[in-house]
């Protein structure tokens, strides 16, 4: 086929998938939006590939096939290769495996409020600091969203943990303590931690989390 009806073909082809992606939806993966769109087309939703790559999907194309590799589950059954879980199951983003063992109602000078104790195991082969690897403390970055859609920051006062040493393959527990006078009850733990930098000099070369985003959204209102 010459090139002037490969064109054409393309063209009719592009024109096809026009006329027939009649809906088309914004693309949301770990809570966050990424570029691109789902399109539906003879009531099958497609998906572009980046998206894929974006929920840590591998791709491989040769010789007219396409080939994915799906993230692997590691850790054992009860662990995830999402970034979502309930209370009591491990969640591993490519360093720390983390588990959020206890919520409980909690009181300290008159306030009160909710304390989530939470393990934390370093997989390296390095000891490491959440700090080092990027675990963020500021406003609204360790926060426990509420039932009625607010959430509340972690108690300002007790950041000192996040930049203790934890040695390789050993437990750290702490339990992170948020005080609020609201009636909801807790629903989420959210533990925002952003991608180390390929120039980052704060943890070995060989120091990498596996997934775009190594967040963690732990659902406080189920358990594993």
């Amino acid at each position: 086929m010459s090139n002037p009806l490969k064109l054409a073909s393309l063209l009719m082809l592009c024109m096809a998938l026009g006329y027939a992606a009649n809906t088309a939806y914004k693309l949301v993966i770990n809570g966050k939006s990424v570029a691109g769109q789902a399109i539906v087309v003879n009531g099958q939703t497609y998906v572009p590939l980046a998206a894929l790559k974006a929920a840590g999907v591998q791709s491989d194309l040769a010789s007219g096939t396409l080939s994915l590799t799906l993230p692997s589950v590691a850790g054992g059954a009860n662990q995830l290769s999402a970034l979502q879980g309930c209370l009591g199951q491990t969640l591993f983003n490519g360093i720390w495996r983390v588990r959020a063992t206890k919520l409980e109602p909690i009181e300290m000078n008159g306030q009160k409020g909710y304390g989530v104790t939470v393990e934390w195991r370093n997989a390296t082969r390095h000891s490491l600091t959440l700090a080092a690897t990027n675990l963020r403390y500021g406003e609204g970055d360790i926060a426990l969203a509420l039932e009625d859609g607010s959430t509340v920051n972690m108690y300002r006062y007790d950041y000192g943990w996040v930049g203790d040493a934890v040695p390789q393959a050993a437990p750290y527990t702490h339990q992170i303590q948020f005080f609020t006078d609201s009636p909801a009850k807790p629903s989420k733990l959210i533990l925002r931690i952003e991608p180390i930098a390929k120039d980052s000099r704060a943890v070995p070369p060989d120091v990498r989390y596996t997934v775009p985003d190594p967040s963690l959204r732990i659902d406080l209102t189920c358990t594993e």
